[in-house]
């Protein structure tokens, strides 16, 4: 499960990634580490990229920037931390996706 013991989303992306072979590449940046591509999730286009949603309230962006979009029935907004700083809870949705600006 990704819930034994206190996991934070780089380490639950690491779990997904060792359990199902999902390929995975990022870097590290000033702000963390930084996903450029994760599974069939690579933006091909300069003005791409890989953009994180999540369930958690206390992860939610509160900026302009922020995003929110309905996902069967959740509504999850652009994560205001990197994956480094994102909290994992029990039943929550993270959802990796290639946006745009």
């Amino acid at each position: 499960s990704l819930l034994d013991g206190q996991l934070n989303g780089e380490a639950a992306v690491m779990q997904l990634v060792g359990n199902h072979g999902v390929s995975i590449t990022w870097e590290e940046s000033s702000y963390g580490k930084y996903i450029n591509s994760i599974g069939c999730v690579q933006p091909t286009e300069a003005n791409e990229f890989v953009q994180i949603f999540t369930s958690v309230e206390k992860d939610k962006g509160v900026d302009a920037y922020a995003v929110t979009i309905d996902y069967k029935g959740t509504s999850l907004t652009t994560s205001r931390f990197g994956i480094t700083g994102m909290s994992v809870e029990k039943d929550c949705i993270i959802l990796i996706r290639v946006g745009s600006y």
